[in-house]
């Protein structure tokens, strides 16, 4: 009895095809693979503007004790740009239904991108993602967040956890809404659990596909902060716009 490889008749039912350029062959083709842009240094989760590891500015901290331009983040590190393939291959992750096969290609790109030097203070932390409504996530049948914080922690040998938060009602799509309206639109939303197991992660690394304003990664470290009582929250994002 002949044995048939069960990758080949997979490529030969459903070929894959790139993402951005559409040539046949891989979901992300070697000339766009060239194109992805990795971040070579991380941004203040404060005011936006270049910072050691992502961490907040000296000056910023000082200003979030005075309760101006405040964040209850304590890091942000992201990955690439959101732009070209990378902004095809989110796009294609988020809302088709060849979401799964494409785990491998975040896999082999976030192996690539992450720096063992910029993820150290991640130490003794518990990873989590970003939650979805209900809804949300009976249309899409998936969470691409937690899809992608199930890769991290496989990468950093870091316990995943995903009962920490819930999102209590839908909102908007964040695509096309300003600062504020992102604001607005994430405000309140998210909450946590009545029935957590113990013990609540003291550090946490929140995780998302897209970093824009930070809107939601900012108000899902708000509301660990200050219903469970965490001590540091660090958002990680595969892109920033």
């Amino acid at each position: 009895m002949i044995e048939l490889n069960t990758d080949f008749l997979q490529d030969l039912l459903f070929p894959k095809r790139c993402v951005h350029c559409r040539r046949w062959g891989q979901f992300l083709c070697e000339q766009c693979l060239r194109e992805i842009e990795f971040l070579t240094e991380q941004f203040c989760p404060v005011c936006g503007k270049t910072a050691v590891l992502g961490l907040p500015h000296p000056r910023c901290e000082n200003n979030q004790r005075h309760r101006r331009n405040q964040s209850h983040l304590d890091q942000i590190h992201s990955l690439c740009w959101y732009r070209g393939p990378v902004r095809s291959l989110i796009n294609q992750f988020k809302f088709k239904p060849t979401v799964q096969s494409l785990t491998e290609t975040f896999e082999f790109l976030m192996r690539r991108g992450l720096v063992a030097e910029d993820t150290q203070i991640w130490e003794e932390a518990t990873v989590t993602a970003v939650p979805l409504h209900d809804t949300s996530q009976r249309e899409r049948g998936f969470n691409q967040a937690q899809l992608l914080t199930q890769i991290l922690s496989q990468i950093t040998n870091l316990p995943e956890r995903f009962d920490l938060l819930i999102k209590s009602r839908p909102t908007l799509r964040q695509s096309g809404l300003d600062k504020p309206a992102r604001q607005q639109n994430t405000h309140g939303v998210f909450n946590t659990r009545s029935n957590l197991a113990n013990p609540i992660p003291t550090r946490i690394i929140i995780v998302d596909d897209v970093y824009t304003t930070g809107s939601t990664l900012n108000e899902c470290a708000r509301v660990l902060k200050e219903k469970l009582g965490v001590s540091a929250v660090y958002g990680f994002t595969f892109a920033r716009g």
